[in-house]
């Protein structure tokens, strides 16, 4: 898939390695993001030059784990199970979004999202994680299909 997202940009494919954190390590010019779930794999990938950050999370349509929605979710997020997994979806996709800026791994209630429209959505930064401030705002969109749910956010440079 990142292969192809190169391709489509008219680069040459090119491999790529893993850092510690798991996270691709795209070519110096690129940034971007690989996500999968059983069935389905996606990359999304973009010119350094143009954006800043590209975080995509794709997740099963199914309700998130009654364990783990106090992990994903704050105290002012829904804790409706099927709300919870289009969260969960949202916060990854926000994270990879930052993660090549921030050099960390935030945790899940260092974010709150808020779900806007059926497609879109805004995650909030709660601690400064430099260099976005506290309160940084991360907005992003939804896709939702029968058996899958996507997010993705892209951010613009400045």
């Amino acid at each position: 898939a990142a292969r192809a997202a190169m391709a489509a940009l008219g680069l040459p494919p090119a491999a790529l390695s893993m850092g510690a954190d798991r996270a691709p390590l795209w070519p110096d010019a690129l940034v971007g993001a690989i996500s999968h779930d059983a069935t389905t794999c996606l990359a999304f990938v973009g010119r350094r030059r143009d954006w800043a950050g590209i975080g995509l999370d794709i997740e099963p349509a199914a309700p998130l784990p009654a364990d783990l929605i106090p992990v994903i979710c704050t105290a002012r997020e829904s804790r409706d199970a099927r709300l919870a997994r289009a969260l969960f979806c949202a916060k990854e996709a926000a994270f990879k979004a930052i993660s090549g800026q921030i050099g960390a791994i935030p945790d899940f209630h260092d974010m709150r999202v808020t779900l806007l429209e059926e497609d879109r959505f805004c995650a909030r930064l709660g601690p400064p994680f430099a260099p976005f401030p506290a309160g940084t705002r991360i907005p992003g969109h939804l896709v939702r299909e029968p058996d899958q749910i996507a997010a993705v956010v892209l951010l613009p440079r400045p």
